[in-house]
This record gives C-alpha cells, sequence and structure tokens, in this order.
C-alpha cells in the first residue's frame, strides 16, 4: 500500500470519525466548505444534499398517496 493510499483512507477515517461524533457541527461544516467552493468536494456536496431533499420530498409524496389510497379503498 502506497503512502498516498493510506493517507487517503486515514483522511476518510477521520471524516467519518468526525461526522459520528458530532454530526450537526459536521453537516454546517460541509456546508461552509460548499459555499466557499474551496474543495473540489463542494460540487459533490452541493449534489448529495440536493439528493437528499429530493429523496425525502418523493418519500413524504409516496406516504401521502399510499394513505390516500388506502383511506379511499378502506
Amino acid at each position: 500500500m502506497s503512502d498516498a493510499d493510506f493517507e487517503l483512507k486515514h483522511e476518510a477515517v477521520d471524516e467519518l470519525k468526525r461526522l459520528a461524533a458530532h454530526p450537526v457541527q459536521e453537516v454546517e461544516r460541509l456546508e461552509q466548505t460548499a459555499l466557499e467552493g474551496s474543495t473540489a468536494a463542494s460540487i459533490l456536496i452541493i449534489v448529495g444534499g440536493i439528493f437528499i431533499a429530493v429523496t425525502v420530498i418523493a418519500a413524504a409524496m409516496y406516504g401521502f398517496v399510499e394513505l390516500v389510497t388506502w383511506l379511499v379503498e378502506g
């Protein structure tokens, strides 16, 4: 394993530990990083946030349709 691979894996583990320990602060930090556009991951952070928001909205709409269907056919 090269030093670059080890460094990348170590950095990823540190990020996951930080996210697990302090999720709210980490989300705020990632949001600030995305707004600054200071890293190559900024666009990925923004796209990930949009994906999560769209997924939550779609799940809520699906649940609402299922509820209405259940009440009408009930």
